[in-house]
C-alpha cells in the first residue's frame, strides 16, 4: 500500500510542478499497484489522471479516468 500511495504523492508533486505527462506515468504507476486492492489510492490515482490528462489535452481520456475513480 505505500508504494501505491507513495506513487499518488509523487504524481501529485510533478503535476503541481506543471509537469503532467509525468504525472500520468506516476499516477498511472500507481493504479497498477492499487487497482482491485486499494479502492480508496485507486480512486485517488483516477481522479489524479484524469486531472493529468485534462491538463495535456486529452478530455476523452480524462472523462474515462474521472468516471472509472467515481465507482471505485
Amino acid at each position: 500500500m505505500a508504494t501505491a500511495q507513495t506513487a499518488a504523492t509523487v504524481a501529485q508533486a510533478h503535476l503541481a510542478l506543471g509537469d503532467a505527462p509525468a504525472a500520468a506515468q506516476w499516477f498511472e504507476d500507481s493504479l497498477a499497484i492499487a487497482r482491485n486492492v486499494y479502492p480508496y489510492i485507486e480512486a485517488r490515482a483516477l481522479v489524479g489522471l484524469a486531472t493529468a490528462r485534462l491538463t495535456t489535452n486529452d478530455p476523452t481520456s480524462a472523462t474515462q479516468s474521472a468516471q472509472q475513480g467515481s465507482v471505485c
